[in-house]
C-alpha cells in the first residue's frame, strides 16, 4: 500500500497543477493517480517545517497564516513541475508526509528562509507568531 501511494502521489504533473490545494503553509491537498484502492486525493504534510495556523491564537497568527499560504500557492503556480517524494502516513493515519519538490528543489528551506514558517520536526509546536502575554 505504501509503495503504491509513493508511485501515485509521484505522478502529479503540470497537467494536475490546478487541481493542486494549498490548506496551508505547511499542508496542500493533491489529486492522486488512478490506483485502484486508493483515494482520487490526499493531503499531504510537508516535513520539516511548521506554518502558522489559519485559525490561530492571535491575529498576527492568522495573518501570517495566510501570507504563507499565498507563498505556497504561488510558487506551486509558477512551477513547472511538481512532485511530492519521502512520503509516509502520518502518525493519524488520514493524510501522508512528504517532502514538496518545485522545479526540483525542496520548498521547505526556502519557507522558512521566507520567514513563513519555523523548522519542525516532530514533538510540541511553539508559536512563535503570537506575541507572549
Amino acid at each position: 500500500m505504501k509503495k503504491l501511494l509513493a508511485i501515485a502521489l509521484l505522478a502529479i504533473s503540470t497537467s494536475v497543477l490546478a487541481d493542486i490545494r494549498v490548506v496551508d503553509g505547511d499542508t496542500i491537498n493533491t489529486p492522486m493517480s488512478n490506483v485502484q484502492n486508493m483515494p482520487t486525493r490526499i493531503s499531504v504534510r510537508l516535513i520539516g517545517v511548521n506554518t502558522p495556523e489559519s485559525r490561530g491564537a492571535c491575529k498576527a497568527e492568522i495573518d501570517a497564516a495566510l501570507r504563507a499560504k499565498n507563498y505556497i500557492r504561488d510558487r506551486i503556480t509558477a512551477a513547472k513541475t511538481v512532485t511530492v517524494i519521502s512520503v509516509k502516513w502520518d502518525k493519524y493515519g488520514g493524510r501522508v508526509d512528504g517532502v514538496l519538490m518545485l522545479d526540483g528543489k525542496d520548498i521547505v528551506p526556502d519557507i522558512i528562509a521566507g520567514g513563513y514558517g519555523v523548522a519542525y520536526s516532530g514533538g510540541v509546536r511553539t508559536n512563535v507568531w503570537c506575541p507572549a502575554k
